[in-house]
């Protein structure tokens, strides 16, 4: 063949690929195959006048122009493709799995497609001309790593594309050779092999972007390769974060080691003061190091100290700010002049931040716990914008803000008027029902940790208590756990919640860690509501994993189960062996009442019942006693409804006495009747923290642990609770009402002249009823 003919024909090869690169844009295969007759046909009628002067020109023309387009397709930086609008990154998954792809841009093709088959006249049109055939031209196609990394992103592009608009694709041969493509193990790895850096992010993100996952050892070969280049090769952190977040969209977890050393690598370039020019890659690559929690500090600082440098910090985006701040937040790093930075330069620029971004910059500071006098400006700022522009933030970026508010403890009256803006729209729109688990979860929190009240909190937590319902099965165990916490917090009782909270966790209890059990059983007993069939499975699950419970868990636990009576003298001596090796750091004052109170529960029961007491560890003992007699001391006052109740008996012509001690001086008794042959009679004045702020106002363990440890000791009891009282309006109303109460619970009846007399009836006030019941044995 002479040399015009052989420069002829590589010319036509090119175009021909070129063709073939673009003809499956948004076309079916037929209409590929018509494009490829036609580039033939123009192919075979080359004029002389189109090709170079000297025929090695023509070659060298060729070859560098076919370099070239690949170059410009397939080694560009990746920051190119994150934002070409034909490849779809990892971020982009992430962040919008549901979104449509861009159409593909090119394809190999499958010989043994049906579609090709039936096209046997355009084949024999196309190697009429003297052009190689198909299955030769898909070999040198493929053999051309660029093209075929182009070529697999764009084509699986498509895909989604056709998946999404519902197409149907058995006939299709450019699916048939994506799949071939991806699903080729030996022929990936073996282009992995002769890839850069930019190609292997390239490939890596077109996979990720696709259905097709890769095997184990596919994934490996990208580590493997890319930790070649990174000891000998130029350095692209751009390349480098794409291919970590790829991995991480394909749940592929490289080896500790290697991310190491892509930490290292960039360490060094960013010390050599080699990535000026690409200072944003690096901070992505933080990112991507984040989304695998895999923490360099050397490297974290030095990007801090970059990212806060004068100068510098001016010139990022506030966006990427964020998402540095973030990355930091996730790793547990804490760069305080970096985080200060960062909010200086967006407290000047607050109001053009998206809703997002504000979003992610206050739960960065919450989860790394930054407080300082600049934190609580930026929160108030933060604030004061959504509050100004609520319309335009999201449910989920309004139950982000009010949670890290909280979380930080910024105590502003900015963010006492961002919740109750936050909740009346929550109430009035709605915007319960557009929330997942874990923002259900923090907003409830929230309210609780702010201890905010308002008249439409009620109504917002029965529609997230609701809303819950519907998402049970997305929350995790450290999630249920913190939610009924939170709700028992607020005092808010939404007995459907718990039962079918009780259902789920059932078959999901090996989940729990230990210090979840424990508060979960904590949710429960404080509300007096017992689990069912769950209790002695929680029980069972408490006693296998008292080694790994600290002394907190533990106290609150043996507190739990002795309030919903399941508290045995066996798993009470076992708990007490443990908590005597345990160091005092692990204890809250709180901690050792609640042990108190689980003892001195199960000695009544025990009792009750003839068994053995069992007590505490003596110095558990000792700080107990002592922080519970503190506690008695400090609560000895006389209420405005004891003084309300004294003058109503008083009129009564009842003699009484205030405050008096019980015999055991744990407790203190509000009213003791002095009624001839009736030494332990009193009346117990209940406040609203005693009871749940919803109706029918459920008493909660407070109240009870101390009706049944004075009823233990012999008193017989007269409950008033503070919600009854306020409904009998007139002097005359409420001195009816307590006479009667006084007669269904002690059969004292009092004549009008004030003398009183004793006597026998079996009826019991409705709460009694209901609170004998549920705590007979």
């Amino acid at each position: 063949m002479s040399t015009a003919a052989l420069c002829r024909r590589q010319i036509a090869q090119q175009k021909a690929l070129d063709t073939l690169l673009r003809a499956t844009r948004g076309r079916g295969c037929n209409q590929v195959l018509q494009l490829v007759e036609q580039a033939a046909r123009k192919a075979a009628t080359l004029s002389p006048q189109h090709l170079p002067k000297t025929p090695q020109a023509a070659l060298v023309q060729s070859r560098s122009s076919n370099g070239s387009r690949l170059q410009n397709k397939c080694a560009a930086p990746c920051a190119s493709f994150a934002s070409s609008s034909s490849i779809l990154t990892p971020t982009d998954v992430l962040t919008a799995p549901n979104a449509a792809a861009s159409p593909a841009s090119g394809a190999s093709f499958s010989s043994s497609s049906p579609t090709l088959r039936r096209s046997s006249s355009a084949i024999a049109n196309y190697q009429a001309v003297g052009l190689p055939s198909f299955q030769d031209l898909l070999q040198s196609y493929r053999k051309n790593l660029g093209s075929v990394t182009t070529a697999v992103g764009r084509l699986t592009q498509g895909l989604l594309k056709r998946q999404s608009a519902g197409e149907e694709q058995s006939d299709d041969s450019a699916h048939d050779a994506a799949v071939h493509v991806l699903q080729s193990n030996e022929e990936l790895i073996e282009l992995v092999g002769r890839s850069d850096q930019q190609q292997l992010a390239l490939t890596i993100t077109a996979i990720a972007a696709g259905e097709t996952r890769p095997s184990s050892e596919a994934l490996a070969a990208f580590a493997t390769q890319l930790e070649t280049l990174l000891r000998s090769a130029d350095f692209d952190p751009f390349a480098n974060s794409q291919i970590l977040q790829s991995f991480s969209v394909l749940d592929y977890q490289p080896e500790p080691r290697f991310l190491d050393i892509v930490a290292r690598r960039a360490l060094a370039e960013l010390q050599a003061g080699t990535l000026e020019n690409a200072s944003e890659g690096c901070v992505q690559l933080v990112g991507a190091l984040a989304v695998h929690r895999h923490n360099h500090p050397e490297f974290m600082q030095a990007v801090g100290d970059y990212i806060s440098s004068k100068g510098r910090i001016a010139q990022k985006p506030i966006q990427l700010l964020s998402e540095a701040m973030w990355a930091y937040a996730v790793l547990g790093c804490h760069h305080r002049r970096m985080l200060d930075a960062i909010m200086q330069r967006v407290l000047y620029h607050i109001r053009n931040c998206p809703p997002t971004v504000l979003s992610q910059l206050v739960c960065s500071l919450a989860v790394l716990g930054h407080k300082d006098a600049i934190t609580d400006v930026f929160l108030g700022a933060v604030s004061d914008e959504a509050v100004r522009c609520i319309g335009k933030f999201s449910a989920e970026d309004l139950c982000n803000i009010v949670w890290a508010a909280a979380s930080v403890g910024h105590g502003s009256m900015i963010e006492a008027e961002l919740m109750e803006t936050v909740l009346r729209r929550m109430v009035l729109l709605e915007m319960h029902k557009n929330l997942d688990a874990r923002s259900i979860v923090n907003l409830v929190w929230s309210i609780a940790k702010a201890d905010h009240q308002s008249p439409k909190l009620e109504e917002l937590l029965d529609n997230l208590a609701s809303e819950a319902l519907q998402h049970l099965d997305e929350f995790t165990p450290e999630q249920m756990s913190r939610l009924l916490w939170a709700f028992c917090v607020l005092r808010h009782y939404a007995e459907d919640l718990w039962i079918a909270v009780a259902h789920k966790v059932q078959p999901r209890l090996h989940e729990f860690q230990a210090h979840e059990l424990s508060d979960l059983l904590l949710g429960y007993a404080s509300m007096v509501h017992h689990p069912g069939v769950l209790m002695p499975h929680m029980a069972n699950a408490i006693k296998a994993s008292m080694d790994d419970m600290q002394g907190h868990a533990l106290c609150c636990a043996l507190w739990a189960m002795a309030v919903l009576r399941t508290l045995t003298p066996e798993l009470f001596e076992e708990a007490c062996s443990k908590l005597a090796n345990r160091s005092l750091s692990e204890f809250e004052p709180q901690d050792f009442e609640r042990a108190f109170h689980a003892e001195m529960m199960l000695e009544a029961e025990s009792d009750r019942l003839r068994l053995p007491r069992v007590k505490l560890p003596d110095w558990i003992r000792t700080y107990a006693a002592r922080a519970w007699q503190d506690r008695i001391y400090l609560e000895r006052t006389v209420s405005p409804l004891q003084v309300e109740v004294c003058r109503t008996l008083g009129e009564l012509g009842i003699n009484f006495e205030l405050e008096k001690t019980s015999d055991d001086g744990c407790f203190t008794v509000d009213i003791v009747l002095l009624v001839p042959d009736r030494p332990k009679l009193a009346i117990k004045v209940d406040t609203p923290s005693k009871f749940t702020s919803n109706r029918p106002y459920r008493p909660l363990a407070d109240a009870v642990i101390t009706w049944r440890l004075l009823a233990a000791q012999g008193w017989n009891l007269i409950t008033v609770a503070k919600h009854d009282w306020r409904l009998h309006r007139g002097q005359q109303a409420k001195a009816d009402y307590l006479q009667n109460r006084m007669a269904e619970s002690q059969q004292l009846i009092v004549n009008k002249e004030g003398s009183s007399r004793i006597g026998h009836i079996d009826a019991k006030s409705t709460m009694e009823a209901k609170m004998i019941e549920t705590f007979s044995a």
